[in-house]
């Protein structure tokens, strides 16, 4: 179940009528799953043989992150344009939530090398390590429903006793 942008903690969900308190959170829900993949050896990959696929699948169905250990990492950024120059802006681990106003058009994937080529792979995975902590902090996961989730789990017949 989908945690809603107005819960707060486990216990405490805001709803308040008028639009007095807005959440600076533009995300659907507080819960999303994070979809990454981990390349420990890419061999002979190269980007150009992920590109298109990246560009033509909704960001709804792409991983939120792509690590290669051994070349870097790819993500959805957002890209600064100044004139002719371009520049890497903040890093979006929730692509499919980029969606609000012309942001989603400024949002490109990205290749990232991180470091020294000797420390590359340390690089990468700390940068995935990292994200997934980002991740995790952002979450807002509440109780599960555990007599719902159970309740079809083990087959079983009964009877009402009278």
């Amino acid at each position: 179940m989908d945690t809603p942008p107005q819960q707060i903690t486990q216990d405490f969900a805001m709803t308040v009528s008028g639009g007095i308190l807005k959440s600076p959170d533009k995300r659907p829900y507080k819960n999303p799953l994070f979809k990454f993949i981990v390349f420990v050896d890419s061999n002979d990959f190269e980007i150009n043989d992920i590109k298109q696929v990246l560009k033509e699948t909704e960001d709804k169905f792409s991983p939120n992150l792509i690590c290669l250990l051994d070349k870097g990492v790819i993500v959805k950024s957002k890209i600064l344009k100044d004139g002719t120059t371009y520049s890497l802006g903040p890093i979006d681990f929730y692509p499919e939530f980029v969606v609000y106003g012309k942001d989603k058009t400024e949002f490109e994937w990205v290749f990232l090398e991180f470091g020294d080529e000797r420390y590359r792979a340390a690089s990468n995975f700390a940068f995935l390590i990292f994200s997934l902590n980002e991740h995790l902090r952002h979450c807002l996961v509440l109780k599960p429903e555990i007599l719902n989730y159970f309740n079809n789990f083990f087959s079983h017949k009964g009877q009402i006793i009278r």
